[in-house]
């Protein structure tokens, strides 16, 4: 029984362990994004999907309100991004699955390439920015360390092996 559990702890940090990992997004290749604004970009940790404009090699914002969002097929515990924009001001907001802003910046005035900036937090599965002043605002360089989530059929399977592995024991 001490074999099976202790095989169980590995079995565990080794999914884990092996799922982590950064992902840089530049609007500058396929490889990295720049067909994001007409597919999801897939990656080792899981897809990206993007709301908003690509425009002169950056993530921009589009609509009225401007606007635009980053969304992530896996948890992420940390962002990082350069910005740019016109005469205005940039509000960036890291989120959970459930949209509650996780960590978050500001800046009044994003008439120059400005950062890196960093935004932090458990669990965060999208990154949304706008401009108030209806300009653009422009991310891009976006480095994202995360975790791939397991899939649930890995998870049940997983959960039927170990059962079965009790039960055989026991008899």
């Amino acid at each position: 029984m001490r074999k099976i559990i202790f095989l169980m702890l590995l079995l565990v940090l080794s999914i884990g362990s092996s799922n982590a990992g950064i992902i840089t997004l530049d609007a500058n290749s396929p490889a990295t994004g720049s067909e994001l604004d007409i597919s999801p970009l897939i990656t080792t940790l899981g897809e990206v999907t993007f709301s908003g404009e690509l425009l002169g090699g950056g993530f921009d914002v589009v609509g009225s309100p401007s606007s635009a969002e980053l969304f992530f097929g896996f948890e992420v515990t940390s962002i990082m991004f350069r910005y740019v924009g016109n005469i205005g001001n940039l509000t960036v907001n890291a989120k959970d699955s459930n949209g509650v802003i996780l960590d978050s910046f500001f800046d009044a005035d994003t008439q120059s390439i400005e950062g890196p900036v960093t935004l932090t937090g458990i669990g965060i599965r999208s990154l949304f920015w706008t401009d108030t002043a209806g300009g653009f605002a422009m991310l891009d360089d976006i480095v994202i360390e995360g975790t791939a989530i397991p899939e649930p059929r890995t998870l049940v399977l997983l959960a039927l092996g170990l059962t079965g592995l009790c039960f055989s024991r026991k008899t």
